[in-house]
């Protein structure tokens, strides 16, 4: 089960960053794929999945661990990569299927590191925002997206070897921005052995500030959600009305809502599965986001008579909804993604806005159910809080397209106001 374009031989400049994709799974599958770049193009260069017989496995309790450890230690040697990029653990999964997927990642670990090979972790949502553009993409959307951007000629099979490209293609693109310069990839080699060395001390310092930033974050959770419940006693103004609205079924959350007034700084949201039970909660958005999310509106003539699509054959990102509402006055647009850049840089705000709400909503549930998942939670901000550089290199850099430009420099401002 499994693609190729090209054998493990380099370039004759050795320029391209090469990094080994790795889907680690309990159960089914582990995926593997292999890219590379040069800072401007990606190419797939092999992709699979390797699936161990059910007879195997009944015959040796540690076949698929063993057979996994001999595939990657093959596919190091034959292509030689610079880095390894597999997905972290899902928090939600239940402790046995935790306990079994950590073997695996445990033996994938001990491939890369009899190797030499640096290992890089990054979280399934991250790894889908870095892909489709937003952090609840499905299967099949992230198929035809890996497809497209490796400018592959047919939609690679299985998923897991998809999710496997996706995470390689997102440490390539993580790469990327931290070092704009084109002739940067032919370095990281020689760069590797030191990185070993201080590896340690640097994931000791970054827990650290981590730390640190997290506590000053909670502490702002905590501000924000008592300035809510004292908000719930004033009565509802009477001003212009912004709401943003998704549904997409088959992901998670199915249906967002989020709904903005001019004249007040208590807004409201409702985050969840269409089948659950409708309900929205209260929250704060600053006077100074709200006069930018007004004047996106006013920009795009509160909505009367837009059509934002970009009418393209491309993946179902979920149907959005911007709506205006000012007395008697109601204007909305419908769309399933837009190169507008006005309402780009509003699609994002409330996107900010709703992974806002569904991390506070999350540390509230782990403190009351599930006091040992907090620092799982808690963890999930680290990119949140420290990507303020990273975002501002991306935004101010010309080779990338404009709709990623106006994203990371809309989550850049959005980090910068909660901080």
């Amino acid at each position: 089960m499994a693609g190729a374009i090209s054998s493990g031989g380099r370039n004759e400049k050795n320029r391209w960053l090469r990094v080994l994709g790795v889907d680690p799974a309990a159960t089914g599958p582990t995926g593997y794929g292999i890219v590379e770049s040069d800072g401007r193009r990606c190419r797939m260069l092999h992709y699979g999945a390797l699936k161990v017989a059910a007879k195997r496995q009944k015959e040796c309790a540690g076949a698929a661990l063993q057979d996994v450890h001999a595939l990657l230690c093959r596919l190091i040697e034959e292509f030689s990569p610079d880095a390894m990029a597999l997905e972290s653990v899902f928090t939600a999964l239940n402790m046995g299927t935790a306990l079994r997927l950590a073997e695996v990642r445990g033996v994938i670990l001990l491939a890369a590191a009899q190797n030499g090979v640096l290992v890089y972790s990054y979280a399934p949502r991250e790894v889908k925002a870095s892909v489709t553009g937003h952090g609840h993409a499905d299967k099949r959307q992230m198929q035809l997206m890996i497809r497209a951007l490796l400018s592959m000629k047919e939609t690679p099979e299985p998923s897991d070897a998809a999710d496997a490209l996706a995470v390689a293609l997102c440490h390539v693109q993580s790469e990327t921005a931290r070092a704009p310069r084109r002739g940067r990839f032919h370095r990281i080699a020689k760069r590797n052995s030191t990185r070993r060395r201080n590896a340690w001390r640097v994931a000791t310092h970054r827990i650290d500030a981590m730390k640190n930033s997290l506590l000053r974050f909670f502490l702002l959770i905590a501000a924000a959600c008592l300035a809510a419940s004292v908000a719930l006693s004033i009565p509802t103004p009477s001003g212009a009305k912004l709401t943003f609205r998704r549904v997409f079924k088959g992901s998670s959350p199915e249906f967002i809502e989020i709904t903005v007034r001019e004249d007040s700084d208590t807004a409201a949201y409702e985050i969840r599965q269409l089948d659950e039970d409708p309900g929205s909660l209260p929250f704060q958005v600053s006077t100074a986001w709200r006069t930018k999310m007004f004047d996106l509106a006013a920009q795009l003539k509160h909505f009367q008579g837009q059509d934002l699509d970009v009418h393209r054959k491309i993946a179902n990102l979920g149907e959005k909804t911007f709506r205006w509402e000012s007395g008697a006055e109601i204007h909305e647009a419908k769309f399933n993604y837009t190169l507008n850049s006005a309402a780009s840089q509003l699609l994002q705000i409330f996107e900010g806005l709703a992974r806002q709400q569904e991390h506070v909503d999350l540390i509230s549930r782990r403190m009351k159910y599930d006091r040992l998942g907090i620092n799982d939670a808690l963890l999930q901000f680290e990119s949140d809080l420290n990507l303020v550089p990273l975002l501002d290199q991306i935004a101010g850099d010309s080779r990338f397209v404009d709709i990623t430009r106006q994203r990371a420099r809309s989550l850049a401002e959005r980090i910068r106001h909660q901080g």
